[in-house]
């Protein structure tokens, strides 16, 4: 794969090409270049990424992990940023911002700001099987669709089943301009213990014994 500098690599930004960011969650957590699209090769929707959002783009740049041997070859990614996202801080470049927050905060952001609109994006049957009443469940190839419906003005916390998945989708929503997010930091499973209003199947079953 090529590599480019930080200035080549700016350059085919402002030409259009789009950036990938194929690093560990908390890498790209803690820096990133603005517009990136995020993605964990080891998360289990990394494939359905692919396919729904990587591919349809021609012309991708990659930001790589310091260890990129075990990284999917990709067609339509035309080089990588040479020396990745340490280079690019070093050159003093513009930074891009996601918000992550602990279960703690997010469980008290929801119980206090009826203006937050839960985004849920677990399975179907996981959701059906346990969800906070509040939450709309969504899948993540549907993204492409769904950003077209959401507004800029609003603001919206996202969670799913890993922290990867969540960060993927705030990074999808950011570069279209959909800024007001924040993404659970873990997974489902550190809220629905919560005393957040769950609504569930058990809870359905016994209601109607």
């Amino acid at each position: 794969m090529k590599k480019y500098g930080v200035r080549e690599f700016q350059e085919k930004i402002n030409a259009g090409y789009e950036v990938l960011d194929l690093r560990s969650a908390d890498e790209f957590e803690k820096a990133f270049i603005p517009g990136s699209f995020f993605i964990d090769p080891k998360d289990e929707n990394f494939e359905v990424f692919l396919r729904e959002i990587v591919f349809p783009i021609k012309k991708w740049l990659a930001v790589l992990p310091g260890h990129s041997k075990d990284l999917p070859m990709l067609e339509n990614i035309d080089g990588a940023l040479e020396y990745g996202m340490d280079a690019w801080t070093r050159a003093g470049k513009e930074m891009g911002m996601i918000i992550s927050i602990e279960a703690d905060e997010f469980i008290l952001d929801l119980k206090h700001d009826k203006e937050i609109q839960l985004m849920d994006f677990r399975k179907r049957n996981n959701f059906e099987a346990s969800h906070i009443e509040s939450a709309s469940n969504y899948l993540p190839e549907y993204l492409p669709i769904l950003v077209a419906e959401l507004q800029a003005s609003e603001k919206y916390y996202i969670l799913s089943d890993n922290f990867s998945t969540s960060l993927s989708i705030a990074s999808y929503l950011n570069r279209y301009g959909i800024t007001l997010t924040r993404t659970l930091k873990g997974s489902y499973a550190d809220i629905s213990d919560s005393d957040l209003n769950i609504v569930s199947r058990k809870k359905k079953s016994s209601q109607k014994n």
